[in-house]
């Protein structure tokens, strides 16, 4: 490859929108699968339960994941060199993975809301405000 190839360039931004035009595709089903689910704004935060330390932890992963995401579209389109042809790009695949981000966390706080009933009744509740093992999962004393 030469130091600059117009035809290796011209492959590479063909590959990279075909790849964006795909993403751009599955994040148009994924939205159409949660439109009614969705309350406006919602960012995954539908089935969050503050007082739930791991909905919590979470939540401040897919947080940071999304942030990150972000500071990395803003440097790579500020490169002049690819910033204009991979920037576009980039930031709907980073939209697409907010998305994502975004449904597994809903899911992720649904399940757990669902499943700690059903753990506090199979395990029943502990005797004391203290958790005597000092192993507690989804606020529940194990």
């Amino acid at each position: 490859m030469k130091r600059s190839d117009p035809e290796f360039e011209a492959k590479c931004v063909t590959q990279l929108n075909s790849f964006r035009t795909n993403i751009l595709g599955q994040q148009a089903a994924l939205s159409a699968i949660e439109a009614d689910k969705r309350r406006p704004g919602g960012k995954g935060l539908e089935n969050y339960d503050r007082t739930n330390d791991i909905e919590t932890m979470i939540k401040e992963t897919v947080n940071l994941t999304k942030n990150t995401l972000s500071a990395v579209s803003v440097l790579v389109n500020n490169v002049p060199i690819i910033g204009p042809i991979v920037g576009p790009i980039l930031y709907d695949v980073k939209c697409f993975l907010d998305d994502i981000l975004n449904f597994t966390e809903n899911f992720l706080d649904a399940t757990l809301n669902k499943l700690q009933p059903l753990l506090g009744g199979l395990l029943g509740s502990s005797p004391s405000r203290e958790c005597l093992s000092g192993v507690k999962l989804l606020g529940l004393c194990i």
